[in-house]
């Protein structure tokens, strides 16, 4: 989803306005956008969010200083198959297998809470 975060400032900045998402100046690229409008707007355009955007973002214009947080969202991962208990012999291969609602979702499989290799 899109997120326009806009601030609307006083008067025309004489200075080029600066974002910044966690106190680190941000880089514009393909997906974020910074939009100056003529009735004083300056906004922060994020194309595409990803969980990764959360964050505190903050406009710095010309000893003016204005902040918001953007709080992403994602929908639920979850089991498109039933999971079951398997019992095997002991140095006897296995194969585990789950399916989720989201495919690259990244998992680790564990045994007594020790990840598996």
């Amino acid at each position: 989803r899109e997120v326009i975060l806009d601030c609307q400032v006083n008067r025309q900045p004489k200075t080029k306005p600066t974002w910044y998402r966690n106190e680190k100046e941000l880089i514009i690229n393909d997906n974020i956008e910074i939009i100056q409008t003529e009735d004083n707007h300056i906004q922060l355009k994020i194309r595409k969010t990803s969980i990764d955007d959360h964050a505190e973002y903050t406009l710095n214009v010309e000893n003016l200083r204005g902040h918001a947080f953007i709080d992403v969202l994602s929908d639920r991962v979850r089991f498109t198959q039933k999971l079951f208990d398997t019992v095997i012999k002991v140095g006897n291969p296995i194969v585990l297998e789950c399916k989720l609602s989201k495919p690259d979702t990244p998992i680790t499989w564990k045994c007594d809470d020790q990840p598996l290799d």
